[in-house]
Order: C-alpha cells, then structure tokens, then sequence
C-alpha cells in the first residue's frame, strides 16, 4: 500500500527565540514533514503558537503549553495523534492523558483552521532553572510509525530572592569608643544558584536635593576592612555568613541607628537584582548614677531636719524618669512624702531632693537610709535599684566640738557659773573656813575661762 505524502506542520514557541532543539525520528515516516521555524515567516502573526503560560514556569507550579498544528500538504491526513512524553522535571496530574488525536486534517488546513494542542503540566519544585526539554511525538498512520521532536520549556522562580536571615551584633549594645562585630547571615531562597553578592553597609549615605548634597553620616567606623564585602555565589538554599568589624565614635550619642544594608546580586540568567534591607545598632552605656548625703539639718538622736540627698550621673548617657522613695524604718519617722520624681538627668549632671525627717532617740551612733530608684537609660532600659546611704549622728558635745550645733548660751554660762561656785563653797566649808589661795586663785581662772566661752 502506498502511502501518501502529506505535510504537516508544527509550530511551538517558548519564547519568540524558540526553536526545535531535535528530531528523533522513531522510526522517521516519509508522509510527514516538520518545518523548522528557520523556514518560516517569522512576521506573520497567525503561524505563532500561544506558547508556555506562564514564560518562565516557576518551580512547584504549573505550565501550559500549547501547540499548532497545521496540514501544509497537498492530500489528507488521517488518523493523526500526538502524544506528549514528559520528563524530568515535568509530569502530567493523575488521570491525564498525554494522548491527543487530532484524526483527519484536510489538506493545507493551516493559519486559524490549524488543530491546537493543549497539555497542562506540574513543574517539580526542585526545578533547575533555565531552559529544561520536553518531548513530543505524532504519527500519521494510527501508531505504526512516529516522529518525536524536542522543544525548551524556560523555568525561573518568579523572583530570585537572596534573603537576609539574621542579622547579630556582639556585644548588642556598644559603648562609645569601643569595637562592635556585626554578621549578616544571607539566604539564597532561589532554585539556583546565585552569584557577584555584594552587601553595602549604609554607614555614609548621601541624599541629592534640587540645590544640594547632604551627607548623612552614622557614628560607626570599619576596622580592617571596608563597608562593602564580595561573596562570589550562593548555592541554591545554601547560606552564608559575612562580617564587619566597627568601632564607634568616641562622642556617639546613646541611641538606636538604622543602618541600611544594600545588596546586590545577579541569577544565572543574568538578571541583576539590588535589594535594600534595614538593622539596627545601639550605642548605649549602664548609666552610672551616684546617690550621697548632700546636707542634714539633722545632727543628733531626737531631733526634726530636712536630709538633702544628692544623685549625680557620672556616665555619658543621660538618665531619664528617675523616681526615688525613701523606704519606712524604726529609726525615724518621714515627714514629708517618701517618695519623689526626680524626672531626668543629663551626663555630667545631677538633681537633689528633701526628705524632712524626725530621727528617733537611739545611742546608734549612725542611722541607715534605704532608697530604691526606677530609672531608665538613653535608650529606655529599665533599671531599678536599691542604696542605702549612711547619716552619721554625733552626741551633744561632739555636735558642738565640731561646729554642728551652738553652745548654750549665757544660761548655760550662768549655770556653769553656780556650779563652780558651789564647787568653791563646799571646799571652803569642807576646810572649816581655811583657804588655800592657790586653789582659789586656780577656781577663778576657770571660772574667768569659762564665762569667755
């Protein structure tokens, strides 16, 4: 039986650039001819297939593809089928056909009239990306013979994302003038391979206006190195670390910086991406805050004053909301209100507050101030602590050696004045009127030193 020469023709695009990438022929049937796209018009729009949907396929999604089939013969074809057979990393769903029969197609039925194949497919999720081969055979003679030919199919992930998993800083709070080790680590979320990443730390930054340059500077400094690191590629998933050794400014302020991180890198496409990312530093220092005994009206047991209390902060960063309450005891009673905001105190600075105490009477020689302050740092830390100021007591006659408290006056005088007195009488008597003059002229010169006083 002879067999007729029939043409037909198929046309499949992945891409505008698409093309048969080979024919198999197993076997090759004399009664079909495949035209490469070499041979066709380019320019006209009907000869074009509605090709992959979506271009590029994504990873553990699906693609579409379709192809147009046209009879370039000058005779029928009967009994046409096509059948796709899918390969690594493509598959057809659970009760799809690959099968597709077109059966007869009439003589030069082309351009609108052509036959369109249709197939769904799932990509796999590990997907390497970039042009992956799919197969399609026909035959024209109800299977005896068939013509496979080989077509691309483009794969990409949407969007080739090289993620900044973490990002730490030892220590995570850096004091003015001291050393900081900032790591980035980066993620390559991508099915491929991911090369040229350069990260850029945005420690100078310059924003152009329509009359001017202004220079944005943050208070950190590289050491060894630059702010800009090369990582030459990323394997697809894989993660890597890069590092930057700061040191920041001696006159920082205590606060929080954002800090850019601007990344570039490109696909194995050649796309090239630059994402800008956004950490953050503290500068900050334990606020170093001294608490002391300013003054006292108080200088003896049993006696009512006001106690003056002194708080200095002595650190470079500033204090804020400082709150004091002086804690009840058995030693005294407080007057005034225990408890006082103090509100904030710059560096290299301090505030006082007044407590009015009556200090019970006890032979402690020292009475103890138990103090409990809530305060917080430059960058709102919380602190509370707890003082205890010691505030010495003195006796009467040491009050008044030292100058603490007065002496009593002329009464007193007048007193001291009877008893040396009587002192003198009762000796004059006790030596039934004798006199000894130098212990008489002895009583008048303390009594004359006395009355001085």
């Amino acid at each position: 039986m002879e067999i007729k020469k029939i043409g037909i023709l198929i046309v499949i695009f992945v891409l505008i650039s698409s093309f048969v990438a080979g024919v198999e022929i197993v076997p090759r049937g004399d009664s079909i001819e495949i035209r490469h796209t070499a041979n066709w018009d380019i320019n006209e729009v009907d000869n074009y297939l509605v090709n992959q949907n979506p271009d590029p396929a994504e990873p553990g999604g699906y693609v579409e593809l379709r192809f147009k089939v046209e009879n370039i013969g000058a005779d029928y074809a009967n009994d046409v089928m096509f059948e796709l057979v899918p390969t690594y990393p493509f598959t057809l769903d659970r009760g799809m056909s690959a099968i597709r029969k077109a059966g007869e197609m009439h003589m030069s039925q082309v351009g609108e009239e052509a036959f369109m194949l249709y197939y769904k497919l799932r990509v796999d999720k590990d997907a390497v990306e970039g042009d992956n081969p799919i197969k399609l055979k026909y035959t024209n003679d109800g299977g005896f013979t068939w013509v496979q030919v080989e077509f691309d199919v483009r794969i990409q992930t949407h969007d080739a994302v090289l993620n900044v998993e973490s990002v730490e800083s030892d220590p995570e709070e850096v004091t003015p003038g001291s050393t900081i080790t900032l790591t980035v680590n980066l993620e390559n979320m991508a099915d491929s391979l991911l090369k040229d990443v350069r990260v850029n730390l945005g420690i100078l930054t310059k924003t152009t206006t329509t009359t001017s340059v202004i220079t944005d500077e943050l208070p950190f400094t590289p050491i060894g190195s630059t702010n800009e690191k090369f990582i030459e590629n990323i394997g697809a998933h894989e993660s890597k670390d890069i590092s930057f050794k700061l040191i920041a400014d001696a006159d920082a302020s205590s606060k929080v910086y954002k800090l850019p991180l601007v990344i570039e890198y490109s696909d194995g496409l050649g796309t090239n991406y630059t994402k800008t990312y956004y950490t953050s530093l503290i500068i900050g220092e334990r606020p170093d805050l001294v608490t002391s005994i300013d003054s006292s009206e108080i200088v003896s047991a049993g006696e009512v004053g006001v106690v003056s209390l002194k708080f200095t902060n002595k650190g470079s960063s500033d204090i804020k909301f400082l709150y004091v309450e002086l804690m009840q005891s058995e030693k005294y009673d407080i007057i005034s209100p225990a408890a006082v905001y103090v509100g904030n105190i710059d560096s290299d600075d301090y505030e006082s507050v007044d407590f009015n105490l009556y200090v019970k009477r006890t032979r402690d020689r020292m009475v103890q101030l138990p103090l409990r302050l809530d305060y917080r740092d430059a960058n709102n830390k919380v602190f509370k602590k707890d003082v205890i100021l010691n505030m010495k007591l003195y006796s009467s006659s040491e009050a008044k050696k030292y100058g603490l408290k007065e002496s009593n006056g002329f009464f007193g005088k007048f007193i001291l004045f009877l008893l040396i007195a009587g002192g003198v009488w009762y000796y004059r008597r006790k030596k039934k009127g004798k006199k000894d003059p130098k212990i008489v002229s002895r009583i008048k010169e303390i009594v004359k030193e006395k009355l001085k006083r």
